[in-house]
């Protein structure tokens, strides 16, 4: 069970140092410069085909993997049929466990249904006025109470 990261930067200028010092920890890391619609990556190619059964995908943000919700539910489905987990560190999404599939999946969900913006914030204020234990992602813990008269 291997922890296996994957890093991108879009331009030959940037530099993959920040996510590379995220991805520390893992024991392979597959480094890519290229732009996410280009719709060729050919490490992420190689980075998915090497992950087995058991071993974990780690990325510092979604929009460092995946160039649109298509293709991002495109690889979710194909880490999914080799049961691979997928861990988002700066959004603290882990698959491994419930919670995390449950985030990454209304991640999804919401990209679904177009909802980005003051749509996402709508959302998320009908969500809080249910009443649900849900803080969204989208607002401090502080406007969260607010929004909910706390």
């Amino acid at each position: 069970m291997a922890l296996v990261g994957y890093a991108r930067v879009s331009s030959v200028g940037q530099s993959l140092d920040v996510q590379l010092g995220k991805l520390r920890r893992c024991d392979k890391i597959f480094k890519e410069t290229k732009s996410g619609t280009s719709g060729k990556h050919s490490q992420l190619a190689d980075c998915l085909e090497y992950v087995r059964e058991g071993d974990t995908l780690v990325v510092t943000r979604l929009d460092r993997l995946a160039r649109s919700t298509l293709h991002l539910c495109q690889i979710a489905d194909e880490l999914a049929r080799k049961e691979v987990h997928l861990q988002v560190l700066d959004q603290h999404i882990d698959t491994s466990d419930a919670t995390g599939r449950l985030l990454f999946n209304m991640l999804g969900a919401i990209a679904q249904f177009g909802l980005t913006g003051a749509n996402a914030g709508k959302f998320t204020v009908a969500i809080l006025a249910k009443n649900y234990t849900f803080r969204s992602w989208y607002f401090s813990l502080r406007q969260t109470r607010k929004i909910k008269g706390l």
